[in-house]
């Protein structure tokens, strides 16, 4: 999962949000981390 995370900040920034591939369990985390993303590049 860390891996998984790590990815997630790399790719975000290129607007390549597409580059993850989310299982359904995955939706609610990813979801949460978007945002927190979001957050962070507003906040």
């Amino acid at each position: 999962m860390r891996q998984w995370k790590r990815e997630m900040c790399f790719e975000m920034p290129d607007g390549d949000w597409r580059l993850i591939r989310p299982t359904v369990n995955d939706v609610g985390r990813i979801s949460a981390a978007h945002q927190a993303f979001l957050d962070m590049l507003t906040g």
